[in-house]
């Protein structure tokens, strides 16, 4: 028997939750913004079309199964009608994925990936944050059948393929009130985490990222506007070439002891012949 969506959500908890890792960090340049997010012990969120990858949340349809499932079980409707309809769909589904409600933050399981340091912490001149999110309040969203979401934040692992993820069968459930078997079309094509599976999968390319990802889906928030969520880090990790910035460096530093978080300064262990980045505590 289908689950419904309580039963659901309780089941992708209890399954993600318990897996969560100790230590998930954020990287992070020396932005003004990112210095005052530190500060006020802000993570904030932002649309995947804001992302580094164009193709992140962009899923694939097979448009011929689809114009011939529309045909089969929409009476009274041309090819044309169909077209007109399904590029309405699309263009509903990529704003509302990309470009709406939905925002993101991203952390990844390793503080000593170089490549992360390279690109997401002004080439080893930023910080990383270390979170600890066993406590944290997450409650995992769910979206009617309309695609309307109620509010809620969850926190999961990307999925990483070499393939993008099939969205197919939405386009057929988004059709069932216009149909005369539409029980039977939510039967087969209903799917509670629709949504969550385009979220999470990118290609298997950037899988060094080792990435988990901050769904904020809050509905009390204005469209493109910005997501800001109170958390604060357990620790913060100096890139090797953050004195460049002295006076930064030693900023960051007073917001750490106000905290009384542990702070760590990253090092290349020179004594090695092979590449092994670690950190010290200061």
């Amino acid at each position: 028997m289908k689950e419904n969506n309580s039963d659901s959500v309780e089941i992708l908890n209890r399954t993600i939750i318990p897996n969560i890792p100790e230590k998930l960090f954020r990287f992070r340049g020396l932005s003004e913004y990112s210095i005052n997010n530190f500060k006020d012990d802000v993570i904030y969120t932002c649309h995947a079309a804001d992302f580094n990858d164009p193709y992140d949340c962009l899923t694939y349809y097979d448009f011929r199964e689809i114009e011939a499932f529309h045909m089969k079980h929409l009476k009274n409707i041309t090819a044309e009608d169909i077209k007109q309809k399904l590029q309405f769909q699309l263009a509903y589904i990529r704003t509302q994925f990309r470009e709406d409600v939905t925002s993101f933050a991203c952390f990844t399981e390793n503080v000593r990936n170089t490549l992360m340091w390279a690109h997401y912490a002004d080439y080893h001149k930023g910080f990383a944050l270390e979170y600890d999110f066993k406590g944290f309040p997450i409650n995992i969203e769910i979206r009617n059948e309309n695609g309307e979401s109620t509010n809620g934040l969850g926190l999961y692992p990307e999925i990483y393929s070499d393939e993008r993820y099939d969205g197919s069968n939405l386009f057929k459930f988004l059709i069932a009130p216009w149909c005369e078997d539409k029980d039977e079309i939510v039967k087969n094509y209903r799917d509670d985490f629709f949504w969550q599976k385009f979220y999470l999968h990118k290609s298997l390319e950037w899988s060094y990222e080792q990435e988990w990802r901050l769904i904020n889906n809050d509905t009390t928030f204005e469209k493109r506007g910005t997501r800001e969520i109170n958390y604060k880090p357990t620790a913060i990790y100096y890139g090797v070439n953050i004195e460049a910035n002295k006076q930064i460096f030693n900023q960051l530093r007073e917001y750490a002891k106000s905290k009384n978080m542990k702070e760590y300064q990253m090092y290349l262990k020179e004594d090695l012949r092979k590449h092994e980045f670690d950190y010290i505590p200061i």
